[in-house]
């Protein structure tokens, strides 16, 4: 090994024998960091059990809330996943590419409805989910349980007077 090179992996802490490992060791030193070091550490919970996460930003518009989210691998997120945080439910609708990597990366959305249907043996189904309108797109239901977007959905607003 060259004195440059060996000069290099002291200078950025080179962990791993491979630049996969390296990149591997730095995204969970990074997780690591955000969740434990700074303001942006914050508990979900998924499933019944508690998560640390990293919530990166948000963004509210009359419309929605986004919240960009980073979590390692274990905690289970994935476009379609449902958690609470704030005594509201999320679902992940967007993931960063980001392949074979410790970490995941993506914006939840906050639920803003409740999608009822019945399924084949006539048992009603609730399942908090994502739905939006607009002047120019149809309505979109977004459900963690299949994971889908339906686009042919029938509204029923209940705040008409």
């Amino acid at each position: 090994m060259s004195t440059m090179y060996q000069d290099y992996r002291d200078r950025v802490h080179y962990k791993g024998a491979t630049k996969r490992d390296y990149v591997n060791t730095k995204v969970i030193e990074s997780i690591d960091d955000l969740i434990n070091n700074s303001q942006y550490g914050f508990t979900i919970e998924k499933d019944g059990v508690d998560y640390d996460v990293a919530i990166l930003s948000t963004k509210s518009t009359q419309d929605y809330e986004r919240a960009n989210i980073i979590a390692y691998n274990e905690v289970g997120l994935d476009r379609g996943s449902l958690f609470r945080w704030n005594d509201e439910n999320w679902i992940v609708l967007q993931k960063m590419f980001r392949p074979e990597q410790p970490g995941f990366n993506g914006y939840a959305y906050r639920c803003t409805g409740v999608l009822k249907w019945i399924d084949e043996d006539g048992v009603l189904q609730e399942r908090p989910g994502y739905i939006s309108s607009g002047r120019t797109t149809n309505s979109l239901t977004y459900t963690p349980d299949v994971n889908y977007k339906f686009d042919n959905i029938l509204l029923h607003d209940t705040d008409w007077s």
